[in-house]
């Protein structure tokens, strides 16, 4: 569900018979009546026109690309550091306790 504040970046992959080619379309989805001022919202829009902007960017300047794909990479393997620490908190046999108060708790 779009809220009435949110802007969407979907990625959506370009299938041929099934099967993936590697290409995807980038769509910007809006509800189109934000709770916010004009200025706000248009600043909201803008942010999501340049991060869709990056993938092309990054197609003509090779240098940036790998920049992106490195602290990708890192924020990756940072957010998989953070789901395996402290979410199994005690195994005994085949019961597992989980902690699932994460710091992004009531926000996912």
């Amino acid at each position: 569900m779009i809220e009435p504040n949110d802007v969407h970046l979907i990625l959506s992959p370009a299938l041929k018979d099934g099967e993936w080619e590697g290409d995807m379309k980038l769509t910007i989805a809006h509800a189109g009546f934000p709770d916010m001022s004009d200025d706000d919202a248009e600043t909201m829009m803008y942010a999501a026109y340049k991060l869709a902007a990056s993938m092309p960017f990054c197609i003509s300047n090779s240098d940036v690309s790998e920049r992106l794909e490195e602290y990708t990479a890192e924020l990756l393997d940072e957010e998989m550091e953070h789901h395996k620490k402290g979410a199994v908190v005690e195994r005994e046999g085949n019961v597992i306790t989980l902690n699932f108060d994460t710091p992004c708790e009531g926000n996912g």
